[in-house]
């Protein structure tokens, strides 16, 4: 039921933006086309990444997991993870992407709006630009409006908005309807570290709610003006089954306690809130799903799934200019978790993360960004003296001349100058490792 009413509200927003396109003269359009113009008012920023990867913490998380025959693979390209310096310049209309390894610059792409379309080079393929003219671009935009335009004027937008509107907002009046707050209970109660002195008792009628949905989405799909909507939907996407009724499986028992601060005045603090829910499915297994939920200046949510040893764990605090957020998720003897803090100030965003798995001591891979102004981009996109190729005619190309050049410059000149800049970081690994491609014998590390 959400997710029908959920696709139809998208599907009025979507429709919205698509008709008003659709509108707009083709001339016009090109005229008020100018993407260099666009991008080029953009100011320029810098996003940095360090990416390293704790090659012994990895070899002894799968340690007995890979084959023999693999285990050496992995000795020679694991180190080549382990301490990687990403680079995205936005500067004058145009991106560029570089990859570092230990200071090393190892490879380069660029992109960037200009007068005639957009071009792209990279210094694995440096004797070629790839292009995509204007005329492609707005061919493209052309082809995507026509055929969504066309679903535009079978669908009455405006009649079919007031038509799903009371739905929704009956649908959310049953989710109300179902929840019955039971007598505060005033005393002390602990959670999360925190005193609350009332707790309001809630249940949910499960039962009652599925009814009222099942008799919503039956007078939803009669509804003439959703009906033509979903008709004209099918021919560009593929709907689920609107006919399978919404079942529980068991009866479902749903419970919910909430916890507030009540002042000398007898008036509720506001925050910090806790709300615990507990849900329970009848039967033999007697399914059960624990949640819990802080509200205050740190945000935490749990979710416990005890019969299998389950549980997820969020939470988000705030920190001096920034914030840390911590993710853990464990089922049974597994563990992983993610935590990230994040630092703003005048020169920008910092954000460093750990990765954990089966160990809370020590991360798999650590990760730091920097999100900075200014930047400028280095690689070249001029085709002077270099061969153009139209990016859109590569695979249309029935004689594959154009895809036998870009093949024979990557091969000729881009993987040799990857392979070489390689060798100066990573000599040992990057020669086992074109050893063991060739099938020639791996070089013993002196």
């Amino acid at each position: 039921m959400k997710k029908l009413l959920a696709m139809l509200m998208a599907l009025i927003m979507a429709l919205s933006c698509v008709g008003a396109f659709a509108e707009t003269d083709q001339e016009e359009l090109s005229a008020q086309f100018n993407l260099a113009a666009i991008l080029g008012a953009i100011p320029a920023f810098t996003v940095t990444s360090e990416t390293n990867v704790n090659v012994d913490a990895v070899k002894a998380l799968i340690s007995g997991t890979v084959p023999q025959e693999q285990a050496g693979m992995l000795d020679m390209v694991l180190p080549l993870l382990a301490n990687l310096t990403e680079t995205v310049v936005f500067a004058d209309g145009g991106v560029q992407a570089d990859l570092a390894a230990k200071g090393q610059q190892l490879l380069s792409i660029a992109c960037e709006a200009q007068e005639d379309g957009i071009a792209l080079a990279s210094d694995i393929i440096p004797s070629i630009v790839l292009k995509v003219t204007n005329e492609d671009i707005q061919n493209l935009i052309k082809q995507f409006t026509e055929q969504f335009s066309s679903l535009a004027n079978v669908i009455d937008i405006s009649n079919l908005s007031n038509s799903v509107r009371p739905y929704i907002i009956e649908a959310g009046a049953a989710i109300l309807n179902a929840v019955i707050a039971g007598e505060p209970v005033m005393g002390d109660y602990e959670a999360e570290g925190i005193t609350f002195n009332k707790m309001i008792p809630f249940t949910v009628d499960a039962e009652a709610l599925v009814q009222a949905l099942n008799a919503l989405k039956a007078k939803l799909l009669a509804d003439e003006q959703v009906q033509s909507a979903l008709a004209a939907l099918k021919g560009f996407v593929t709907l689920p089954d609107m006919d399978e009724e919404i079942t529980l499986s068991d009866p479902l028992n749903i419970t919910a306690e909430h916890y507030v601060i009540v002042n000398e005045e007898g008036y509720e603090t506001g925050m910090p809130t806790y709300t615990a829910v507990y849900v329970t499915e009848e039967g033999e297994e007697g399914k059960a799903v624990n949640m819990g939920v802080l509200v205050s200046e740190t945000l935490k949510a749990v979710v416990e799934i005890p019969q299998q040893d389950a549980k997820i764990a969020v939470v988000f605090s705030p920190k001096e200019n920034g914030y840390m957020a911590t993710a853990e998720i464990s089922a049974q003897h597994n563990y992983f978790g993610f935590v990230t803090t994040a630092v703003i100030d005048e020169n920008g965003i910092r954000s460093d993360s750990e990765v954990y798995f089966n160990d809370t001591e020590t991360p798999i891979a650590t990760e730091s960004v920097v999100f900075a102004q200014g930047g400028e981009r280095t690689l070249s996109l001029d085709a002077e003296g270099k061969t153009v190729i139209n990016a859109l005619q590569l695979f249309a190309d029935q004689t594959g001349e154009a895809m036998g050049a870009l093949m024979m410059d990557l091969q000729t000149n881009g993987l040799s100058n990857l392979l070489n800049k390689a060798m100066q970081v990573f000599p040992d690994e990057v020669t086992n490792l074109m050893s063991l491609m060739s099938g020639a014998p791996e070089a013993e590390a002196e």
